[in-house]
């Protein structure tokens, strides 16, 4: 039993590491494994493991270039996916800073979406691709594509809560409320987010359900009692 746990201390889970925030950690034990790995199946999975650490971490082009490296050994739809969050993340990040010029964020965002929508290609069945390729889409301005990518996702996930809660926010923002909280309502109340109750509980005051607003709020400020905008 003791030599066993040595060897596990030796040899560390990186998912484990990246479970608890360990990143950096998580990375020497996937490099170490990748220097010792001649498959290129298993080296295109290390190296989208490692590029996802960056990933989590905002380190948006440290990322794309692990999930390049990823597809140049072997074509998965993991790293065209993450890949093209990686790009999302980059002309997100500089939208929010103004670090970039409008057509720079343009073609960040067609990068993401290219990406993308070769791993739905690839993984139709991928509600989180649909999600993902439905926020580039929305930020490149193609309304008519973002909405067909999120009703995609709910249709491969009913009650998918991201997918349900950017889908509404489309819908409301074209004028129709009943139809996105229809939306709202179709995902599981313990799956519900602070942000799901709190546009519940605007549509409901929109409607002048007051009595149900007030009860959504109540909802949101339980779920998340250090939001002020509750």
């Amino acid at each position: 039993i003791a030599i066993l746990l040595l060897l596990a201390g030796l040899n560390p889970d990186p998912d484990a590491l990246i479970a608890e925030g360990r990143y950096e950690e998580a990375r020497t034990a996937l490099s170490a494994t990748l220097e010792a790995t001649e498959a290129p199946t298993e080296r295109a999975r290390l190296l989208d493991r490692i590029g996802q650490t960056w990933l989590f971490e905002g380190r948006w082009w440290k990322a794309e270039s692990y999930f390049a490296r990823s597809l140049d050994a072997v074509e998965t739809a993991d790293a065209h996916l993450h890949r093209g969050q990686a790009y999302f993340g980059a002309g997100r990040a500089a939208t929010l800073d103004g670090t970039a010029l409008g057509a720079e964020i343009r073609s960040l965002m067609n990068d993401a979406a290219r990406e993308i929508r070769r791993a739905v290609e690839m993984r139709r069945g991928d509600a989180a691709a649909w999600v993902a390729l439905g926020l580039a889409e929305r930020y490149r301005l193609d309304t008519e594509a973002e909405i067909v990518a999120l009703k995609k996702a709910l249709e491969l996930a009913p009650g998918h809560p991201e997918a349900a809660i950017h889908l509404a926010w489309r819908l409301a923002q074209q004028g129709d409320p009943k139809a996105a909280r229809e939306i709202l309502l179709s995902v599981r109340e313990e799956e519900r987010s602070t942000d799901h109750w709190k546009r519940l509980g605007r549509l409901a005051a929109g409607a002048g359900e007051d009595d149900v607003a007030v009860d959504c709020y109540t909802r949101a400020g339980l779920s998340d009692p250090n939001d002020r905008q509750v």
